[in-house]
């Protein structure tokens, strides 16, 4: 499953590796990280909680115009379907 989703040969046995997952992109190391502490913990450390939230808000700002248009789009249909349901 991890090759269909494009991991690398690499990057698998890092991720199945005991331990901390080093040596692959630094969000992938985070989310590894992050699901690590909540299978183990049941919940994040602050340190963990407050790097997620920065990568989702960098995600946010970067994807910023796509959000926007999905956002407009989502709005007009919605208005359709409220209007269809008036007639």
């Amino acid at each position: 499953m991890a090759a269909n989703a494009g991991l690398t040969r690499k990057e698998i046995d890092r991720v199945a590796s005991d331990g901390p997952v080093t040596g692959i992109d630094t969000e992938y190391e985070l989310l590894c990280r992050a699901t690590d502490e909540l299978s183990q913990n049941g919940t994040l450390t602050d340190e963990t909680l407050t790097e997620l939230l920065e990568a989702v808000l960098r995600w946010l700002i970067a994807a910023g115009g796509r959000l926007m248009w999905w956002r407009r789009r989502a709005h007009h249909l919605c208005s359709l379907v409220s209007g269809s349901r008036g007639r």
